[in-house]
């Protein structure tokens, strides 16, 4: 199973958002280039860019799609180290628990992936309810 992407609309939800920082321009031109990267699944060129802002900004979005990438390339561990550093920040939260839970899913850890989902439906995150339920039914995991 390939993890699932972020859809066109999500995307641009992402990309047309705070461009009033420190980088003026030049941050938004590489965050344009890193989406295109993206959309076109060349995850390894939007994540040397996607990496590069976040380590310079700390930027919560730049920080989940670069975990978002390593998790596409399979740098499963890694992705984990970042999506966790949203996770401390109470960030993205229900970005971060559902590619959390598929980047567990993929390490063949269900138990964790199930962990992710459960909080996903406990906290009352519903953009992705028939997916949680999905992957739930898969996973063979019961939330109560």
């Amino acid at each position: 199973m390939t993890p699932a992407t972020l859809n066109g609309t999500e995307i641009l939800a992402y990309n047309t958002t705070d461009r009033s920082n420190e980088l003026g321009s030049f941050k938004e031109d590489s965050t344009k280039r890193a989406f295109q990267f993206y959309t076109n699944q060349n995850y390894a060129e939007a994540l040397k860019i996607w990496q590069s802002l976040a380590e310079k900004t700390s930027n919560a979005k730049e920080i989940l799609f670069t975990g978002v990438s390593l998790m596409h390339l399979g740098e499963y561990s890694e992705a984990l180290e970042w999506f966790e550093k949203n996770e401390q920040e109470g960030i993205l939260l229900e970005d971060v628990y559902w590619f959390s839970a598929l980047t567990y899913k993929e390490l063949g850890d269900s138990e964790k992936a199930g962990d992710y989902l459960c909080l996903l439906l406990k906290e009352g995150y519903t953009s992705r309810d028939e997916l949680i339920k999905n992957e739930l039914n898969i996973l063979d995991i019961d939330c109560e």
